[in-house]
């Protein structure tokens, strides 16, 4: 996403985790650094300063071989809270939010087309949340 935001010229704020050594892509203007993505996150308003639009990535991602109730209650306070309170905190500032999710939020395995008409069916706790 990144990539192509610098490919048409488009101006990139990228929110990350606080103290995150990971690079960043080509075309990041600014960044907002935050402690952590959950349903507690205190999102500035300074962060979506001069933003048209928040394009939402993040999530908890799933660990196959745990899964005890609490990752399940971490994917929900990331996944969901987290998602919801980003949501709150950018409506009234930005233009669109587009959350990118996973297929997992239909199933975790599957041979059809997944498209808008599938009905989900998570399979998961880390489905469940998506």
């Amino acid at each position: 996403v990144l990539a192509l935001a610098a490919q048409r010229r488009w101006s990139v704020v990228a929110v990350v985790r606080r103290g995150s050594n990971r690079p960043l892509s080509e075309g990041v203007e600014r960044v907002v650094e935050i402690d952590d993505l959950d349903d507690s996150t205190p999102w500035p308003t300074s962060a979506f300063r001069a933003v048209d639009a928040v394009i939402h990535l993040a999530a908890h991602v799933h660990q196959l071989k745990r899964a005890d109730a609490a990752k399940s209650e971490r994917f929900q306070a990331v996944n969901v809270g987290g998602t919801r309170r980003l949501a709150e905190a950018a409506a009234g500032h930005v233009g669109r939010f587009v959350f990118i999710s996973s297929a997992h939020a239909c199933r975790s395995v599957s041979s059809e087309v997944l498209d808008e008409s599938v009905i989900g069916r998570p399979d998961t706790p880390y489905g469940r949340s998506k």
